[in-house]
């Protein structure tokens, strides 16, 4: 180890043990269970009206019943023990007369465990409402009507093919729960990337994060033989450019570690002027770690 080396290697120690033990994981930025999950979970949808909300379980009439089957036109929902149970820090359920609202549900169960009559419980407590506008309700009811019928196929690569078509949808809702099976199932191909690209240069956050990530992945999949992508230059050229220019610091951490699976020593001065001068700590933490890396790992000679 030379002495620019050994100095890089003890710089970098020095930082890791100096900053606090957690660096913002760009994956924060994901929600806590995304629309998708809560369709693939819940028993019973339905969109309601709530009628009494200070009983001891809420009384909410059925407008449209999205999955599950259920026979009467009104439906009771528990609410106050699960909010006595819940841990410190977690959001409350709250309900209020006259407010409309998706509600995922499942059938309570007694302590014995059996299930009640006719009463039902939110799926993850206070995330199990989803309240709704009358800008958002359109959209929102075709994602869940079109998530479930997705989730009803038998085969899963038609699954998987599914949620790649999800991409060429106009309806937020579906583009995200595309974007976040195909992250969460590594199925992408470079035969999106295109897509993918169109929604990092986008003005939505969340859907530039997932395409950073996205794009490590196919980059994963080529260094391990499983792909072949074409038109690198330009995924490259996204990269450094959200790397370095991005709005979101979730955004940048992920281009970041996104260059790690392609980096070469052209990078070395963007990524050390990124750990010297990005305005988030978390970020610098991020372009120092992965110039250490790519070094330790011979990726980088100069």
């Amino acid at each position: 180890m030379n002495k620019k080396e050994h100095r890089y290697r003890f710089f970098f120690l020095l930082l890791l043990f100096s900053l606090p033990a957690f660096s913002v994981s760009s994956l924060q930025a994901v929600e806590k269970q995304s629309l998708y999950e809560k369709v693939a979970v819940a028993e019973l949808i339905v969109l309601s009206t709530i009628v009494v909300d200070d009983a001891k379980y809420v009384l909410a009439t059925i407008d449209e019943i999205l999955k599950g089957t259920y026979q009467e036109e009104s439906i009771q929902v528990s609410f106050r023990k699960e909010n006595f149970e819940s841990k410190p820090g977690e959001d409350k359920i709250t309900f209020r007369t006259g407010e409309r609202a998706v509600l995922f549900l499942e059938p309570a169960k007694r302590s014995s465990g059996k299930v009640k009559k006719k009463i039902f419980t939110l799926i993850g407590r206070a995330e199990g409402k989803l309240s709704v506008s009358e800008e958002s309700i359109t959209l929102l009811l075709d994602a869940i009507k079109r998530f479930v019928r997705i989730q009803a196929l038998k085969n899963q690569l038609q699954i998987w093919d599914e949620h790649k078509k999800l991409l060429e949808e106009k309806n937020h809702f579906m583009v995200e729960a595309g974007l976040q099976e195909i992250v969460k199932f590594r199925t992408a191909d470079p035969n999106i990337i295109p897509q993918i690209l169109e929604f990092s240069r986008g003005n939505t956050p969340r859907f530039r994060l997932y395409s950073m990530l996205i794009l490590r992945q196919l980059f994963e999949g080529e260094a391990n033989g499983k792909t072949r992508i074409e038109g690198r230059e330009e995924i490259v050229r996204t990269l450094r450019e959200k790397a370095r220019r991005d709005e979101d610091p979730s955004v940048r951490i992920e281009a970041i570690r996104a260059i790690k699976t392609v980096g070469t020593e052209d990078d070395i001065d963007l990524l050390e002027t990124i750990s010297r001068t990005d305005k988030s700590q978390d970020v610098r933490y991020e372009a120092q770690k992965v110039l250490y890396e790519m070094k330790s790992e011979g990726k980088l000679n100069k």
